[in-house]
């Protein structure tokens, strides 16, 4: 609720008084407003990205932060392109860049603070009667530890299509928020027949492809065989935990695809090759068959191949048969 209402406070403040004119109000807000980390390590670091809005800017403004807190945070924090942070006119976004830089003689502790931030016009506006009155503020809590912690979240498991014979893969997006590299998630997986509710196979694929790092956002790959399920569509059941409870749970549509490869098989006939006379037929006729190569069925292909002798036969019967009429 703490969070709710910040994020609410900080997207109200912000108005641009005009002379007796009038008038306008401009909005200024940051998001997320706070920078929270409580399982930071001596001599770690990560960047937090704030997003800056605005609306009815008049000018090009020049964003101006100033802290207010324990000192040690002043000291850890750097905000990049700090004396040249712009929010041009008309621009509706703008990200500012904070890098956290925890020394290695930091002490163990939880550590507060605001970082506020406000808008100034970047040079002289030719109307003097313009006074720009626009901030906002960022909720700073750091805590420092001695130990190892492994912590995440889980925002999504997807999985793509796959063919026959290939292990089931699916993407998890999670977000590391521990302070050391995360490189499995504890994961059951399952896949339904669709019609007829069986459970066909299932595996634990918790093992990450690569690693996430900390503080970071990351997408990760996980598997597990499937060397019997067949081309079809399939539901496939995922679930995610964390600390031994459910983190994640859901049910994706999950299709496989048939493993056939199209394989042209081409047949040549020779229908005729008389050189006597300028109406010698002289037709070399070509069909290509493309075959599906698990399902290939040779009596179609017999089938196929007597279709075309007879071709052949009637148009040699049909070239002599006009020789005669001559």
């Amino acid at each position: 609720m703490n969070k709710f209402l910040s994020s609410l406070i900080t997207l109200m403040v912000g108005v641009v008084l005009f002379a007796p004119a009038g008038a306008l109000a401009a909005a200024f807000g940051v998001s997320p407003p706070w920078i929270e980390n409580e399982n930071l390590k001596p001599g770690s670091n990560f960047v937090y990205v704030i997003n800056l809005s605005a609306n009815e800017l008049p000018d090009d403004m020049l964003v101006t932060p100033k802290f207010e807190g324990d000192p040690e945070i002043a000291q850890w924090l750097t905000i990049q392109n700090q004396d040249s942070l712009i929010m041009a006119k008309g621009e509706k976004m703008a990200p500012m860049s904070v890098n956290v830089n925890i020394p290695a003689d930091a002490k163990v502790g939880k550590y507060t603070g605001n970082l506020k931030l406000s808008l100034t016009p970047k040079t002289d506006s030719k109307s003097q009667d313009i006074a720009v009155l626009l901030g906002s503020n960022v909720a700073i809590r750091l805590g420092v530890v001695n130990k190892d912690v492994n912590d995440y979240w889980v925002q999504t498991i997807s999985a793509d299509p796959i063919t026959e014979g290939q292990p089931v893969s699916l993407k998890m997006d999670v977000k590391n928020l521990g302070n050391i590299d995360l490189t499995s998630v504890p994961t059951n997986a399952s896949v339904t027949d669709m019609k007829t509710g069986e459970k066909l196979c299932s595996g634990k694929p918790d093992k990450f492809s690569v690693p996430v790092y900390p503080q970071t956002m990351g997408s990760a790959q996980l598997s597990f065989p499937a060397p019997d399920l067949k081309a079809g569509d399939y539901w496939l059941d995922v679930e995610a935990f964390k600390d031994g409870k459910s983190a994640y749970k859901n049910r994706l549509f999950f299709s496989v695809k048939s493993s056939a490869i199209n394989n042209a098989v081409g047949t040549a006939v020779e229908v005729g090759n008389e050189k006597a006379g300028k109406n010698a037929l002289n037709t070399n006729l070509k069909t290509s068959v493309t075959v599906r190569a698990p399902y290939t069925n040779t009596l179609i292909l017999v089938v196929i191949g007597i279709l075309l002798i007879l071709t052949g036969l009637v148009a040699k019967i049909y070239m002599k048969g006009g020789k005669k009429r001559r």
